[in-house]
C-alpha cells in the first residue's frame, strides 16, 4: 500500500489520509494508462506497452517458450498487465472489464520522492573535493533555476513488474515503466 497522510510540521503528528495510490489507480480505465517498455522492434513511445504492439512484445513476453502463443494470447497478457480483467478473475464471464485491483504489491521496494532540485550549499562549494564545488563549476545553478517549479513525484517499484510514477499532490499514476528484463516474467502474474 502506498498512501500519503497529512503531517503537522509543528508537532510531527500524522493527520488524515490524503490519497492511496491503488485506489487512485483503480479509477483510471486500463486503456488510459501510460505504460511503456523498451526493446528491439518496439516503437519508442510513452505508451508502447499496448496490444497493438503485440508483434514486437510477444517475442519478449514469451522468450524461450515453444511453441509461441498466439497473438490473441499475448494480447490478453498485455491487457491484463494494463489492468483489464482479460482472464476473468472475477468469474463474471466478462473479459473486457477492469481488474479489481491494478497496482501490484509494493514489496521490498524503497520509494523515491523527487521534487525541485536543492540549492547549492555555497559554504561547501569552496572545497574542491565536494559535490557542491562540482555543481557550482558545472552550471548546476541553471538546472536549479530551470526546474524550480518541477512537480514532486513519488517513484516506486511493485511486483506487477513496473516502476510507477505517482504525483505527490494527488496520488495519480502518470506512467509505469516495465524494464525489458522483466517482460518474460510477467506471464507468471496470471
Amino acid at each position: 500500500k502506498l498512501a500519503k497522510f497529512a503531517l503537522d510540521s509543528s508537532t510531527g503528528s500524522v493527520g488524515d489520509q490524503e490519497w492511496e495510490a491503488g485506489a487512485e489507480l483503480n479509477l483510471v480505465p486500463a486503456v488510459d494508462r501510460r505504460i511503456w517498455t523498451s526493446g528491439t522492434g518496439i516503437a519508442f513511445s510513452l505508451n508502447n506497452f499496448v496490444s497493438t504492439n503485440v508483434g514486437a512484445l510477444k517475442a519478449m513476453l514469451y522468450a524461450g517458450v515453444s511453441p509461441a502463443p498466439t497473438d490473441d494470447e499475448a494480447s490478453k497478457l498485455i491487457d491484463f498487465v494494463r489492468g483489464q480483467d482479460s482472464y476473468d478473475e472475477d468469474y463474471d464471464t466478462q473479459t473486457t472489464d477492469q481488474r479489481q485491483w491494478k497496482l501490484g504489491d509494493i514489496y521490498h521496494s524503497e520509494m523515491a520522492i523527487v521534487g525541485p532540485p536543492n540549492a547549492i550549499d555555497t559554504d561547501k562549494a569552496s572545497d574542491t573535493n565536494t559535490e557542491e564545488y562540482f555543481k557550482l563549476q558545472n552550471g548546476y545553478q541553471a538546472f536549479i533555476d530551470a526546474n524550480a517549479s518541477r512537480e514532486t513525484m513519488v517513484y516506486v517499484g511493485a511486483n506487477d513488474g513496473m516502476l510507477h510514477a505517482f504525483r505527490d499532490s494527488t496520488g495519480e499514476e502518470l506512467w509505469g515503466f516495465i524494464p525489458p528484463n522483466v517482460l518474460s516474467k510477467l506471464r507468471s502474474m496470471v
